[in-house]
């Protein structure tokens, strides 16, 4: 999920439903896709308004044909050829990816 627009390669514009926050609040769902950050591809992306952070799932990471590693506290994605795409540190219970642009 993410509220940036300017992530999506292609976006459909949909009428969705609610996705809830923390605090009692929510965000509609106005559209949904694929994403493009540099190498990184992950489809079924939805755009929602009033989000401010970008926020995906390990699944959704997976079926978009990433593989994912954990090891104390850092993870990694590494694309099919296994290229190093990302990686990320644990703050608490997320983890804060450092996608490098410059180097994809």
């Amino acid at each position: 999920m993410t509220g940036n627009s300017d992530f999506f390669i292609n976006l459909v514009n949909i009428d969705g439903g609610k996705v809830f926050f923390g605090g009692n609040s929510n965000g509609k769902i106005i559209g949904t896709e694929t994403v493009k950050i540099g190498n990184l591809v992950i489809n079924r992306v939805s755009l929602v308004k009033g989000l401010n952070y970008n926020l995906l799932s390990i699944s959704q990471l997976c079926d978009s044909g990433y593989k994912i590693t954990f090891q104390e506290g850092v993870c990694s994605g590494f694309s099919k050829d296994n290229s190093l795409v990302f990686t990320g540190r644990r703050h608490g219970n997320i983890y804060l990816l450092d996608i490098n642009l410059e180097n994809l």
